[in-house]
């Protein structure tokens, strides 16, 4: 069926200026005639821009960038909604299908009364989140929220703003913004001005204003609404003679008949963005029948009204076209070898020395790092990295697999979920993995994720097996020096030197949940290596044909010596030695030896 837009014919149609229902002055463009602010038609690209409503970003475009009518417009108009947002006569919200669109302030009660989905039922969870912003907003989910976990509490701000509880002030791509109550930023807002019934009737005549010929199928296509709730608008308005039904199928406006005899403008070609309004229209059946097997569609061919083609290839950001995204933190202790065949990228998390902030990056020296740390009485702790760093390096393909430090150990986990959220609405998909261990443990999880990206496995199944190893594997340390674990709380000072004095080393390792347990422990570096050996058969996991990695600080002796006895006593197909990095350096201290399989 031929696309007919009357956002590309060139026709001025006055509606009744009593009627609110009605788009007042609506211009329907040609393809050669886009709109000029400079030309005094600051009101046309309005009233266009409110028919296309819920706006959303051009696809892959960045996150946070405002919307844009591509093609539709000479000037810059991007940068003119950017201060249309600023300003707030742009408002952020979640509509169609619980997705991220900006509508006109003016419009807020329009969108609300279609897509308010009210809170019945509250939980204990968004009651508390809810009276949290209430009394101590506006709040910001950097996951230093007492009590609530990033993870939770991300779905529950969702739900909030779908039932238009709370709202996100967001107007620039900076992840860190915040949430009100909806009612204290916009009080002299009614969810309750039109029924739902009559708040989709009114989207629907704009939208048949602008496609000309549309059916139930395209308008739930655009609207992400119930079938059932688009068809009984159309009916409706059938059956009050604002719509006719079209010999072609479909619905037209009444007074738009005669549009169906007109010819179209001279031959014109389009490639539209995957979140262009008539793409958006029709994306029910373009999906289906445009498919490539290896490639991503980047742009829609519209050629003389009819959708005829797609552009094909990969979504990038940056010099290389990616499949998948590697991205792990600075815990991970990857080689320079793995990092290169990974392709993975690295986000650093801090390290706080007193007042002195490191950054565990390439620039950081271990060695130097640990001697300030051994000559110093300062509190020591470690920082999650900024949401923004995660999303820096989602940013490099359409699909990112991240892996994090323990969850109960950082706050990374909960700041790469941060960034998942914003990188998901610039419509890339993230899959974050908590590792619930630490160095060793990081680095085969990677090992493992990267084998099934060769192996071209579906990134969804990718996901349940990286959380299958997760829940598997065995990771244990032994450490030389208790200095850190005294200086972090996590040892008791008397504790410490008594097992020093005594030569005691602690067998330690994750209990399964990502949280530190004494194993065993023992009396040297030679009965260390023995000990670890043992926690293998102990723990009853099988070794044929699996991976085990060893992590030093400054002891390749000791890791060697390990891998030499455990190559003999099990059956892994490849043991890993790495050395340590900055974060898992400043834990395990100097000689300290961690090992995952």
């Amino acid at each position: 069926m031929s696309v007919l837009q009357k956002n590309m014919h060139d026709k001025l149609t006055e509606w009744n200026e009593n009627n609110d229902d009605n788009p007042r002055n609506a211009h329907r463009l040609t393809h050669g005639t886009p709109i000029s602010l400079p030309q005094g038609k600051k009101q046309e690209y309005i009233d266009l821009f409110r028919d296309m409503q819920p706006g959303q970003n051009v696809y892959w475009n960045g996150f946070g960038n405002p919307p844009s009518l591509v093609f539709r417009a000479d000037f810059d108009d991007m940068e003119w909604n950017r201060e249309r947002q600023r300003t707030r006569k742009l408002v952020k919200g979640r509509f169609a299908g619980g997705n991220v669109g900006w509508v006109m302030r003016e419009d807020l009660e329009l969108f609300a009364c279609a897509y308010r989905k009210p809170l019945k039922n509250p939980t204990e969870r968004q009651l508390a989140l809810l009276e949290l912003i209430r009394c101590e907003g506006p709040l910001n989910i950097s996951g230093e929220i007492t009590d609530f976990k990033v993870k939770e509490i991300t779905p529950i701000l969702h739900r909030l703003q779908e039932a238009f509880l709370v709202y996100e002030d967001q107007y620039d791509g900076a992840w860190d913004r915040g949430w009100y109550i909806f009612s204290e930023i916009f009080p002299n807002i009614s969810l309750e001005k039109y029924s739902k019934h009559d708040a989709i009737k009114i989207l629907l005549r704009r939208f048949a204003f602008r496609n000309i010929l549309i059916d139930t199928e395209m308008g739930k296509s655009f609207y992400r609404l119930p079938a059932k709730e688009i068809r009984a608008a159309l009916e409706e308005m059938a059956a009050e003679g604002i719509l006719l039904e079209a010999k072609q199928g479909g619905d037209i406006l009444t007074e738009d008949a005669p549009l169906l005899q007109t010819p179209l403008p001279s031959p014109f070609v389009y490639a539209l963005h995957r979140n262009d309004f008539l793409v958006k229209s029709n994306e029910h059946w373009l999906k289906k029948r445009f498919v490539h097997p290896a490639f991503d569609t980047l742009h829609y061919l519209l050629i003389d009204g009819t959708f005829s083609g797609v552009l094909v290839g990969r979504f990038r950001n940056g010099p290389n076209d990616l499949d998948y995204a590697l991205v792990v933190d600075s815990c991970c202790d990857l080689t320079e070898q793995m990092r290169a065949e990974m392709n993975a990228s690295i986000v650093p998390l801090a390290i706080s020395l007193g007042a002195k902030l490191m950054l565990d990056d390439e620039a950081l020296l271990v060695s130097d790092m640990l001697s300030q740390i051994a000559h110093s009485k300062e509190k020591l702790s470690s920082g999650a990295p900024a949401p923004a760093r995660y999303l820096d390096a989602m940013r490099k393909a359409a699909t990112s697999f991240v892996v994090t430090l323990s969850s109960r150990l950082s706050g990374s986990y909960a700041s790469a979920m941060v960034a998942k959220e914003m990188a998901e609405e610039e419509g890339r998909k993230v899959y974050v993995v908590d590792s619930k261990s630490a160095s060793a443990g990081e680095v085969l999880l990677a090992i493992k994720i990267h084998e099934m990206i060769k192996q071209k496995w579906e990134a969804a199944k990718i996901y349940e097996r990286a959380k299958a190893i997760v829940k598997d594997m065995k990771t244990y340390f032994v450490l030389e020096n208790l200095d850190v674990m005294v200086k972090n709380g996590r040892l008791h000072k008397i504790t410490s030197k008594l097992l020093t004095a005594l030569t005691i080393r602690p067998i330690l390792g994750s209990d399964g949940d990502g949280n530190v347990a004494l194993f065993s422990h023992a009396r040297g570096q030679k009965q260390a290596v023995e000990k670890l050996a043992d926690t293998i058969e102990k723990s009853g996991k099988n070794t044929e044909g699996e991976t085990l990695v060893i992590a030093h600080c400054n002891n390749i002796s000791m890791a060697e010596r390990l891998k030499e006895l455990i190559a003999v006593r099990y059956a892994f197909r490849d043991i890993w030695i790495v050395a340590t990095r900055g974060i898992s350096s400043m834990y395990a201290s100097d000689k300290g030896i961690i090992m995952a399989f």
